[in-house]
């Protein structure tokens, strides 16, 4: 429920200044309920700089506002839900990877007081890493299949080429034995 103290007493000066050092954007959140005690919103009463950057707001247009006033999108995407369910359950919220502002993020949000602490981190550079290793994977597994035609076709090329020389030339043996040897190299590497 929602007897757990105030967010904005527990996120004391020496917590916030900590806050204020790390590299992840901090944001604690503090209920703005109903009269029968349901959430309507939450103000925001911390972000620090990093937190500020990220969402492209500065920390003086945050402070005091209403969470859903300064991120209208915030209850289209689900995440107001998901807040309002923290603090009546406690159950933190951890997304691994959330798309939003053309970035893409990690998010982990836990109940502090009548609200939650929220910390994110931009993960965009990994996500385009991700993308680029499968774009890779891909290119390198098309490079194999044309390797495998390519190999084939020698192989039936030298053959063939080896048809066409008198049964006990050297050069025909010579051939068939370069044929081999495309092959066996090819079969090695797979």
């Amino acid at each position: 429920g929602h007897d757990q103290g105030s967010t904005r007493q527990l996120l004391d000066e020496p917590l916030r200044r900590c806050l204020g050092t790390l590299l992840d954007g901090v944001g604690a959140y503090e209920a703005i309920r109903d009269p029968s005690g349901k959430i309507v919103d939450f103000e925001i009463i911390y972000t620090n700089q990093q937190g500020a950057a990220d969402a492209g707001v500065s920390v003086e247009h945050q402070i005091g506002r209403r969470l859903c006033e300064v991120f209208p999108d915030v209850p289209t995407k689900g995440s107001f839900a998901r807040y309002c369910d923290l603090g009546e359950t406690g159950e933190p919220v951890i997304d691994a990877e959330v798309e939003a502002r053309g970035r893409w993020w990690e998010r982990r949000v836990s109940r502090l007081g009548d609200g939650f602490l929220a910390v994110w981190r931009d993960i965009s550079d990994r996500k385009r890493m991700e993308v680029e290793l499968r774009r890779s994977n891909s290119i390198e597994e098309a490079l194999r299949a044309r390797a495998e035609e390519l190999a084939q076709d020698v192989f039936a090329s030298l053959l063939d080429a080896a048809q066409r020389y008198e049964p006990r030339s050297a050069f025909r043996s010579y051939l068939f034995g370069v044929a081999y040897n495309v092959l066996m190299a090819h079969r090695r590497r797979d």
